[in-house]
């Protein structure tokens, strides 16, 4: 009898307290859901940043494909673009360093070489390239020996 007694108890003080909200449960749970809250939203930041990086990253990259792609597989815009008088780049398109693809010509990377020093934007535009600086490195295949340099070369610490 006394077991039954004890239920009958316990059902009273659980009918007593029903919709009734302890101070220190809802402390509790909103220090939890804070905490979720918070990861969540430093999740997402951080995702977002890396996203916007790689993002920044492609379009950088395609650039760099194109530039180089235009420089060494075709002649440029015009064809001889290497013989226009000086002052007279606004008639330029775009810059080519070849005559036969792959096959450089001396007179073409001498005249892309003072127009990088004299004129850098207009160097960058006609790369399509006016978003980013530019460096570009002719060498040899080891790498030991550097024919031309065209650009801003890239500090120490800086990505290429």
């Amino acid at each position: 009898m006394r077991s039954g007694k004890r239920k009958l108890d316990w059902k009273r003080s659980v009918g007593n307290s029903k919709g009734q909200i302890w101070t220190m449960d809802f402390i509790s749970s909103a220090i939890v859901v804070s905490f979720l809250l918070m990861v969540v939203i430093l999740s997402w930041n951080f995702i977002a940043a890396r996203w916007n990086d790689v993002e920044q990253y492609d379009k950088l990259y395609a650039t760099a494909v194109f530039a180089s792609e235009s420089l060494m597989d075709s002649p440029g815009v015009p064809p001889s673009w290497e013989n226009l008088a000086q002052g007279s780049e606004s008639d330029l398109v775009s810059f080519g360093l070849t005559n036969e693809r792959g096959i450089l010509e001396n007179r073409k990377l001498e005249r892309l070489l003072n127009i990088s020093q004299g004129n850098y934007s207009m160097f960058r535009k006609k790369l399509a390239a006016s978003r980013y600086n530019v460096y570009l490195n002719i060498s040899s295949l080891d790498r030991k020996k550097t024919y031309y340099e065209f650009g801003l070369k890239p500090q120490e610490n800086q990505t290429v």
